[in-house]
């Protein structure tokens, strides 16, 4: 289902993208070029066609996990042990004038 969602959903939405292309070309034959707005089916069907790519995306995603902080199966969380990185090492200052 969810790939149906999205499916139709991308389809509008380059529906819509072409809608609008062929609008100001429209325009432009007709000599009317002063920023053109397009029609309102292309704003309606642009929030069609993301409702429907919005709801094939979570629908496909799957179920969530449930976050229970005193849950008896809860695994320990433990960062992981500190390695030093290359980025870390700053070779790149002087080192200090024991002088000073």
């Amino acid at each position: 289902m969810s790939n149906v969602l999205t499916s139709i959903g991308a389809f509008l939405m380059a529906h819509a993208a072409y809608s609008t292309l062929h609008f100001r070309s429209i325009l432009q034959d007709l000599g009317d070029v002063q920023e053109p707005i397009p029609p309102m089916d292309v704003y309606v069907e642009l929030a069609i066609s993301f409702t429907l790519l919005l709801l094939g995306q979570l629908m496909g995603a799957g179920s969530l996990q449930s976050v229970e902080v005193f849950a008896p199966n809860r695994k320990p969380l433990a960062a992981p042990a500190y390695r030093t990185r290359n980025f870390d090492i700053y070779t790149h200052l002087k080192p200090k004038d024991k002088n000073q």
